[in-house]
């Protein structure tokens, strides 16, 4: 019984912590914080579209909350005014998820306010929304 006790416990525990790692990894080596990624925001996130986009729009939010000041954002009253004035000053219209800033906050955990940028690409045969 404890060989299958063992089993079960890799299968359960060990195997899902390891894909996780992975995926963490990997997510950190696609943001490019693994190995340094020299380009500018717009390039990498061009780059990360797919490679028959037709049509794109790109977003920078660190850019956004430099300019309004708002450093990390990570009030609830600081999101809402990330929203709210990057909309009206037209910082953000090329953005998809712009408008859901403190929805995202409170379903993901994360939101604009957590984002370098976003880009969005439309292909002929799809659409695609990326975000470092």
């Amino acid at each position: 019984m404890d060989g299958m006790r063992l089993r079960l416990v890799l299968i359960s525990v060990v195997v899902p912590s390891l894909v996780i790692v992975a995926a963490v990894v990997g997510g950190r080596w696609a943001a490019g914080e693994v190995g340094g990624d020299t380009r500018s925001a717009l390039t990498s996130a061009l780059d990360s579209l797919p490679a028959d986009t037709q049509v794109a729009g790109f977003t920078d939010w660190s850019r956004i909350r430099h300019v309004l000041g708002l450093g990390s954002a990570s009030t609830a009253a600081d999101r809402a005014a990330l929203a709210d004035d990057a909309g009206l000053r037209d910082l953000s219209t090329r953005s998809v998820i712009g408008q859901f800033t403190e929805e995202m906050h409170d379903a993901y955990g994360w939101s604009t306010a957590d984002l370098d940028w976003e880009a969005y690409g439309q292909a002929p045969d799809g659409a695609a929304m990326v975000a470092r």
